[in-house]
C-alpha cells in the first residue's frame, strides 16, 4: 500500500477474505486511509461496509480524512465513522483565537475545567 499500489492491495484483500477465517483490521484500515487520500470517497465507504461486516472497526487514525472528506462532500456519516471525537478540541482552539468575548469566556471554562481534573 504505501508504494501507491492500492488496486493490488485491494486485490490481495480480497484473496486476504477468501483465504483467511479472521480478517486484519489494519489491511482494512489502511486501505480506507488510502483510499481517501486518493478522494476515493465512494470506494472507501464501500469498504467501510465491507469491515463493517466483517464485524471490525478500523482505527480512528485511518478513518479521519474520510469524515473530513464526508463533511466537504455533505454525504451522510457512515455509522462506522461517526462524529469526530476531537470536535470538542477544535472548537476550543476556534474559541480561544476568537476576539469575541463570550467566545473567549467558553475556552477559559473548557481551560479551568481540563487543568481541575488533571490535579
Amino acid at each position: 500500500i504505501r508504494s501507491g499500489e492500492v488496486e493490488k492491495a485491494l486485490s490481495i484483500k480480497d484473496e486476504m477474505m477468501q483465504t483467511v477465517d479472521e480478517p486484519d483490521v489494519e489491511v482494512f484500515g489502511h486501505l480506507v486511509r488510502k483510499l481517501s487520500g486518493q478522494k476515493r470517497v465512494q470506494e472507501a465507504l464501500a469498504l467501510m461496509d465491507e469491515s463493517q461486516a466483517a464485524g471490525l472497526k478500523p482505527r480512528e487514525r485511518n478513518i479521519r480524512e474520510l469524515r473530513r472528506l464526508c463533511d466537504v462532500a455533505g454525504i451522510e456519516q457512515h455509522p462506522l465513522v461517526g462524529t469526530d471525537p476531537e470536535q470538542w478540541r477544535k472548537d476550543a482552539n476556534v474559541a480561544k483565537r476568537s476576539k469575541r468575548k463570550k467566545d473567549n469566556q467558553v475556552a477559559y471554562r473548557m481551560r479551568m475545567m481540563m487543568t481541575n481534573s488533571f490535579s
